[in-house]
């Protein structure tokens, strides 16, 4: 089953200083049918001006990660972690018990583009701690690249969740394959260009909920640049 989230449909903030395309109720912005899929409950895609951001503010029992697209994604938290991350770097907070953090868009004169997304733990009361990777257009180029996982395996970031992250930048004509997930759930991100995902022709920001497929098959329509989010089924 798949279920297509067109662009145009997703709820867009009017703020001054950034924009935010929302893929679940957010705060004060609620859809009747769309607060969370599976354990992913939040994915929200910002476009922040230059030296904007949002400053020192806390979070618990969240485990937040951040996927840079373009410009630079300045992070400090309670922790002492003080790290910058660039396009196709990943960074992981476990909140747990309580952190506080900012993320701030770097001067550098181009405005921050991230994807956040917030999945719940399956513990309570973790010790918080903080990962971030650093990854080359060429890790992620004509393949999925796993950054995030449930154990760490193969070089990923672990998290306390049954949930996988993989990224790809596809050239026009290239296809990536993610297969035996007919018992897990997917969501799926066109973050640049365009694709087809099994029947669905997407668009660059339109996003697809996906269950009960046996394989997911994503052909780049033109140069494309994907986020997948796969994990168990828990609805």
């Amino acid at each position: 089953m798949i279920k297509k989230i067109l662009a145009e449909d997703l709820l867009v903030p009017d703020e001054p200083w950034h924009t935010c395309r929302f893929h679940f109720s957010f705060g004060d912005y609620i859809y009747a049918d769309r607060h969370q899929f599976g354990v992913l409950k939040l994915l929200n895609d910002d476009t922040i001006q230059p030296g904007k951001g949002y400053e020192t503010h806390p979070h618990e029992e969240i485990e937040i990660i951040s996927y840079c697209v373009q410009g630079e994604l300045v992070h400090r938290d309670g922790m002492g972690n003080h790290t910058t991350l660039r396009r196709g770097d990943v960074q992981y907070v476990c909140a747990g018990s309580g952190i506080t953090h900012s993320l701030i868009s770097g001067d550098q004169g181009e405005n921050l583009r991230l994807l956040q997304m917030w999945i719940k733990p399956d513990k309570e009361k973790l010790a918080p701690h903080y990962f971030h990777k650093t990854c080359s257009k060429q890790d992620r180029h004509n393949r999925l690249l796993h950054v995030i996982s449930d154990n760490g395996r193969q070089g990923t970031i672990a998290i306390h969740q049954d949930a996988n992250l993989y990224v790809s930048e596809i050239d026009e004509g290239s296809q990536v394959v993610l297969d035996n997930i007919s018992n897990r759930l997917c969501y799926l991100v066109c973050i640049e260009g365009n694709i087809r995902a099994n029947s669905e022709k997407l668009y660059a920001n339109d996003a697809l909920e996906i269950s009960r497929e046996n394989s997911l098959n994503i052909t780049a329509l033109n140069d494309a640049h994907i986020l997948l989010v796969e994990m168990g089924d828990k609805r």
